[in-house]
Formats: structure tokens, sequence, C-alpha cells
């Protein structure tokens, strides 16, 4: 573009023109072509830090940002949602890491489009990141769509990480499908971009869909340790590299005798120093007690509209609920108190209605500071009708506390 433009600025002045409006014709074309370098070069020093040149690459796996942070030693590292089109996720291979499961490769799939990210990385981070996925993956130049800000999409080319050689086949086939862990690393990735990817089909290339995994959000603790090691990774300030931290973790927690994520979870709600024992960072505490672990069924003043429902930001709302059990509801006029009918004879009862949430160990923290558990309500164990799971429930402790 930059010859172009010279030799039509040039031609402009060199020619013999037969009129003024030959040469204003030539002048503007040459314009236009200057335009078009001094874009050509933006565009350039966009790609650019310095004279560090850099390399799109677009993640659709376990990639998310706190494992490509990690993994490419850059803590302020950021991804934006992007996707491919006429492609699919598929799995292959199987990963002794991974808990022996398959992972993620692509393969075309005419009319379809996989969810991922696209990172911007150096040289020497996409150098460290081939450490993690060569020999076993290829680069394999392909053209993204990055969505922006304002939710249009832009094209751009981008290398892929595609398993196998390529050479008797774009990937490698289905071996064996994905752990738990390595499905639930692709969901945290996905969901920091992406709505609605608590659903992940596990496909293979040659067969199409063959399974659909599902996050258990309506009860988490279902997860295994491994599993919550990667939840609890997504949340570090300083990640673990991973999948290689997953094994001592876990150990670390069997070790202190929790040996299911429903067991951490009990442990969180009221047996704190079990965590003592367990030879992890404080920033893997941190990060654990943002994990949303615990069920909780709520009546009264937080219930949605109501004014305490703020209380709950950040929760997952799951839906209505209704107790199993009966309950004596009375007013103290800005929230009500929920008394067990065995603690206040002669009380009407009834099931109590209301909603049933998800929440974070520092989000249970800050209920159990409102409903000043222990000492007013008591923060106890109820069984939901229709529902095979126990919730936390705020009950008043001291049903005597109703005659005053």
């Amino acid at each position: 573009k930059s010859v172009q433009a010279t030799q039509a600025l040039a031609a402009a002045f060199d020619a013999t023109p037969t009129s003024r409006q030959q040469r204003d014709a030539a002048l503007a074309s040459a314009a236009l072509l200057t335009l078009a370098l001094v874009r050509s070069t933006r565009a350039m020093a966009a790609m650019t830090t310095g004279s560090q040149p850099k390399v799109l690459v677009f993640g659709y796996g376990s990639n998310g940002v706190a494992q490509l942070r990690a993994r490419c030693a850059n803590p302020t590292l950021t991804l934006r949602p992007a996707r491919l089109p006429d492609h699919a996720r598929v799995f292959c291979l199987r990963s002794p890491r991974w808990g022996q499961g398959g992972v993620a490769s692509l393969a075309p799939a005419p009319n379809q489009h996989c969810l991922g990210s696209v990172a911007e990385l150096s040289v020497k981070e996409k150098e460290l990141l081939d450490k993690f996925e060569k020999p076993a993956y290829r680069d394999v130049t392909v053209t993204i769509e990055v969505r922006g800000d304002d939710g249009a999409y832009i094209q751009r080319q981008a290398i892929a990480y595609v398993g196998g050689s390529g050479e008797d086949a774009f990937t490698l086939p289905f071996t064996t499908p994905p752990s738990e862990a390595y499905l639930v690393a692709i969901r945290s990735h996905l969901r920091d971009h992406w709505d609605d990817v608590d659903q992940i089909d596990v496909r293979c290339a040659a067969r199409g869909a063959v399974a659909q995994w599902s996050y258990p959000y309506q009860n988490p603790t279902r997860l295994d340790l491994a599993s919550l090691c990667v939840e609890v990774n997504a949340r570090r300030t300083a990640p673990w590299t991973m999948p290689a931290a997953i094994r001592p973790r876990c150990t670390a927690l069997v070790e202190a005798g929790l040996t299911t994520t429903a067991e951490v979870a009990a442990a969180l709600c009221d047996r704190r120093s079990a965590f003592s024992a367990v030879d992890w960072d404080d920033d893997g505490l941190r990060a654990l007690a943002q994990v949303p672990l615990h069920r909780v069924f709520v009546y009264g003043s937080l219930l949605t509209g109501l004014h305490n429902a703020g209380r709950l930001a950040g929760a997952r709302l799951l839906g209505t609920a209704t107790t199993f059990d009966e309950y004596a509801l009375r007013s103290a006029g800005a929230y009500p108190y929920a008394v067990d009918g065995a603690d206040a004879p002669g009380l009407s009862t009834t099931p109590l209605a209301g909603e049933l949430y998800v929440c974070s160990t520092d989000q249970l923290d800050r209920l159990d500071a409102l409903e000043d558990h222990p000492s007013y309500y008591q923060r106890r164990r109820v069984r939901l009708r229709g529902d095979d799971a126990e919730a936390w429930m705020y009950v008043l402790r001291d049903a005597g506390a109703l005659a005053e």
C-alpha cells in the first residue's frame, strides 16, 4: 500500500493530465491509498506492545483466564469472548492429569459455533503455553468472531490448538469421556463470557454428540474434590498451575479428614477449625469461601422484592420451594419468625413457601450476621418437598421469645 500511494502521488504531479478534473481524481486516489496505509499501520500497532508482536489464541477448553495466567506467567492477562463458526468442541486423547479423561479439540461442524475466548499473547507467552499443549496438539489458523463491548462481532485471524498432527484427519478420534473436573474447568472458562453454559455436549468428531453433561448447580456439594479444586482455582488471586495442582490439593483435604465436597461444605459452615489442618495457602482458603456450595431456603424479608433481598446479591436463585415439615409463622412487623411446630405447641402450623438459593460461605456468613445466628435465629437443616437434598433455614431459636 505504501508503494501504491507513492506511485499514485507521483503520477498526480508528473503526468500531464488533459484536464483539472483528471488531476483532482489522481490526487483523491492518492489520498485514499495514503489513508489506507495509515489505518493499516495503526492496526499493526494495536497488535504490538513496543517491539513485541502479539499472537491471538482462541481457547475453547480448560484454558480460561485463571489457567492461562498461571501457564503464561502473566497475572494481568485478560480474555475476550469469541466464537468459531462452523466448528464444534469434541473430545479426544486421554489425559492422566485430568483424571484419565478425554480433553477438548475442534472439528468442522457446519452451521454451529464453538464458544470460547481469545487471548492476546506475546511470543514468549505463546511458547510457554505450547509446553502444555504440544506435541499432542498442533497450531491451526482459524477465523474467529470476537464479541465487542457493544455486542457486535468482528472477524479476526487466530491460532487454535487442535488435537493430532492433522495428517490422517482434522482431529484425533474420541477415546474416552472427559472427567468431571475437566468439564467443570470448561464451564468455569465459558461462564466468564457466555450465558447458559451449565450443559456441555460431549461430542465425538465422527459421531457427533454422544452425551450431555450438566453442572450440578442445584446441589454443588455433589462435585468431586478435583472439581472443587478447579472452582477454587478460578477464584484465586494467584492461580495454581493446572491440572498439576489438583492432586496435591485433594490430598491435603483428604489428610485433614475432608474426603468429599459435602464434608468440606459442612466444615465451612460449622467447623472452620478443620481447615487449620489443610495444607492450603491463605489465597486458596479465601477462594474456597467464594465457591457457591450452600443451599439456603428463605421465607421472609430475604424474598425477591423485599427489603433484605439485596443481602443475597450474587447468590443463585434456584426457584421457589416449600418445606417438607410444618412451621408456625409469626410477624414481628418488619420481618417474620418461623417457629418449629414442635417448639411451640398449640400454634397453627403449615409448610412454608419460599425461595431456594445457592450461596458461598462468604454470603452465608453475611446472612448469619443479619439473622444473629446462633443467638437469636438458629440456622438449621430442613427438608424440602420434591427435593432429595436438604437446605439451611433460619428458625427462631427460643420460642419463648414470642411472648415478649
